[in-house]
């Protein structure tokens, strides 16, 4: 059921390039993750994706980053072992939202979705 509602999400929200089979390269870091035991990005972002309530607006862009989001100008400190996270942007429809994804054994874990710093 998991891979049907992430696929159900994809053909809903047309717009969104991370529901691509090979997301583009912006959507994804092309480096190395900081710590080995990172999300994978496409794993991250589709549990993010997941996690995110079925009613609510879908975002237009997703993206992952190994950094926490921050102002921009300020040089963002890295998460730690395990720890990812995947923002969300709706291109002014709402208010842009990131969350953390930590995987715990294998087992990722998204925590709440909180506003991105202006």
């Amino acid at each position: 059921m998991r891979g049907g509602r992430w696929l159900l999400a994809c053909l809903i929200v047309g717009s969104l390039i991370a529901c691509a089979p090979e997301p583009a390269a912006s959507n994804c870091p092309e480096s190395d993750p900081i710590w080995p035991t990172q999300p994978d990005c496409e794993d991250a972002i589709a549990a993010a994706l997941e996690a995110w309530p079925s009613d609510a607006d879908p975002p237009r862009v997703v993206t992952y980053r190994w950094d926490y989001p921050c102002l921009p100008g300020w040089e963002c400190p890295a998460s730690g072992p395990g720890v990812g996270f995947v923002v969300f942007e709706f291109h002014g429809t709402q208010d842009d939202v990131y969350a953390a994804v930590e995987d715990r054994n294998g087992a990722l874990v998204v925590s709440e979705f909180l506003p991105l710093p202006p």
